[in-house]
């Protein structure tokens, strides 16, 4: 008795982004539709969360341009116009608006701080994320920075 041997060996299916674009090429059926919105949604997540990276390099940015400032603060002791000068121009480097501008401390005669002296350094600005021209959130961004200052006033 000989048995004869069937090819029961199918065709395994493949891993991968290669059997995806098949079954998109595919005219028949309801993948071709159903794969589509799929897709859609993908691209719209993928968007989405590009849009959220940038909003948290925009509060990296802002920090960054704070904590510049507190130093130049620190090192200068005083808070007068060539302070808000230099906070422009990190900001303009940094490539961020800034929308409010806030330090606090305890000034000992007009603009001046004494050696020790405590203060913060409040910035706060908006940046937008969203998907497209769908969706846009405005989020407000806002960071604190202290500080104390390493001049000694006579």
């Amino acid at each position: 008795m000989e048995m004869k041997s069937k090819n029961y060996c199918k065709e395994r299916p493949r891993k991968g982004v290669a059997p995806l674009f098949k079954r998109l090429r595919q005219t028949t059926g309801t993948f071709t539709i159903d794969g589509s919105f799929i897709l859609l949604f993908v691209m719209m997540l993928l968007t989405l969360f590009i849009s959220v990276f940038g909003v948290i390099n925009t509060f990296q940015k802002l920090h960054s341009v704070a904590a510049e400032l507190t130093r130049y603060v620190e090192l200068r002791g005083s808070v007068d116009s060539e302070v808000y000068a230099e906070l422009d121009r990190l900001a303009s480097i940094a490539g961020v608006t800034i929308e409010s501008k806030d330090i606090d401390g305890s000034f000992s005669s007009g603009s001046k701080l004494q050696l020790g002296a405590d203060f913060t350094v409040t910035l706060t600005t908006t940046d937008r994320f969203g998907i497209g021209g769908i969706l846009s959130v405005p989020v407000p961004l806002k960071t604190t920075v202290s500080g104390r200052s390493e001049r000694y006033w006579k």
